[in-house]
């Protein structure tokens, strides 16, 4: 599994079952790897605390889950064009612009934040922040599996409703 290719491995996985090993495979190594600082490895997402205080039942944050599962998705792969644009630009000139980079990362932080994912909150505002293209691909990387890992089922739906539209 080369370590440039993890989503597009993630969004040609020809089953749920495959989709979910890669997923675990990619995980890991990108924690054991590159992550370990932002201590989020071993975080589950519980809606409780985003139940209380968005004042909604369990049913309509199952809901609001899949529709940011089904956006973070979308995102990552936008992420994933911005910064190969970045990452050839980076041969010519050392002054990029992240602005288009960081103003997803803040549109979907803001999703992250509503909803109380921890894990997402922090790689988005490592985005937001870091100019490493290498660590920001990783971040991204992350936050697509683990978009994944949180609504596999509604992950993989939308991942191969983006294989027949061909969106990618």
């Amino acid at each position: 599994m080369n370590n440039t290719r993890y989503i597009e491995t993630l969004l040609t996985s020809n089953s749920m079952e495959e989709m979910l090993s890669n997923t675990q495979k990619i995980s890991d190594k990108i924690f054991l790897e590159n992550l370990k600082t932002l201590d989020i490895k071993n975080y589950t997402y519980t809606p409780d605390l985003a139940i209380e205080e968005l004042g909604v039942d369990l049913e309509l944050m199952n809901q609001l889950i899949e529709d940011y599962v089904i956006q973070i998705i979308k995102s990552c792969i936008h992420f994933m064009e911005f910064l190969a644009e970045l990452q050839d630009l980076k041969k010519y000139t050392t002054n990029l612009d992240y602005k288009i980079l960081r103003d997803l990362a803040h549109k979907n932080l803001g999703v992250a934040r509503n909803l109380r994912i921890e894990d997402a909150i922090k790689l988005l505002e490592r985005i937001m922040k870091e100019s490493d293209l290498d660590f920001i691909t990783k971040c991204v990387e992350c936050l697509f599996v683990r978009g994944v890992l949180l609504q596999p089922i509604q992950a993989y739906n939308t991942i191969r409703l983006i294989q027949v539209k061909g969106s990618f």
